[in-house]
């Protein structure tokens, strides 16, 4: 456990093992980019949590509880860490598919970019 730090937050993620957190999109995406376990409570009455939530859950990338929960988080603890997302470059796959010029053709885009993704996903789906 670590007390709030804006010096410190950035040292403390990257030696941390694993991220409690609510289902807000910013810390969980980091710490899925920098292969954190994830455990998630969404804020009540927050639909973008609730449905961060729902994502992280069904596509196996953290735990999620809906109350404070004892046996949840102590299960957490115990479970692996994940591989590194590791993001792909989307900004420079859309700068190169502009660069093509055919803007209609963004089949190709998509498939590259979730492919990439997919492969963390894969990879992931046993470490809960």
């Amino acid at each position: 456990m670590r007390p709030y730090s804006r010096e410190d937050f950035l040292k403390d993620l990257m030696e941390c093992n694993g991220v409690i957190t609510n289902a807000g999109f910013e810390l969980a995406s980091e710490a899925l980019h920098l292969g954190k376990k994830l455990l998630v409570k969404p804020l009540a009455g927050q639909m973008e949590q609730a449905s961060n939530a729902m994502a992280i859950d069904m596509l196996k990338l953290g735990m999620t509880m809906k109350i404070l929960d004892r046996n949840i988080v102590s299960e957490f603890l115990k479970s692996n860490p994940l591989v590194p997302m590791g993001y792909p470059d989307v900004a420079e796959m859309i700068a190169l598919w502009i660069g093509r010029g055919k803007w209609g053709e963004m089949d190709d885009l998509v498939k590259d970019a979730w492919g990439l993704t997919e492969g963390f996903i894969k990879g992931n789906m046993g470490s809960r």
